[in-house]
């Protein structure tokens, strides 16, 4: 998209195959959650909510019928992005992979 920023979170909730807490510490902060809720053996529904704090300096950016236009198109865009990677076969190899720890 015409917006690009490097999104570092910090995890702040794991609960395995529920739910993920993050927290965004970059330029961008705030707070975020997904939730996972099974709706048939083959369907699960995502709930994706976040509070987020963006710079000063882009507020005059972020203001107007516009560009809140443009956010809304570019954050359709990255679900449907994640919607590809979830339902890919590459992500269901990747799930079933024990994390290494550190």
């Amino acid at each position: 998209g015409p917006l690009r920023t490097t999104d570092r979170m910090e995890i702040t909730e794991w609960k395995h195959g529920r739910a993920i807490g993050v927290r965004h510490v970059g330029s961008v902060t705030g707070v975020g959650r997904f939730v996972l809720r099974s709706l048939a053996p083959d369907q699960t529904e995502v709930t994706w909510t976040e509070r987020l704090t963006f710079p000063k300096w882009s507020l005059p950016l972020l203001t107007g019928r516009v560009t809140k236009a443009v956010l809304h198109r570019v954050w359709t865009q990255n679900l449907q992005n994640l919607k590809q990677v979830v339902e890919s076969e590459t992500a269901l190899v990747m799930s079933t992979r024990p994390l290494k720890e550190s």
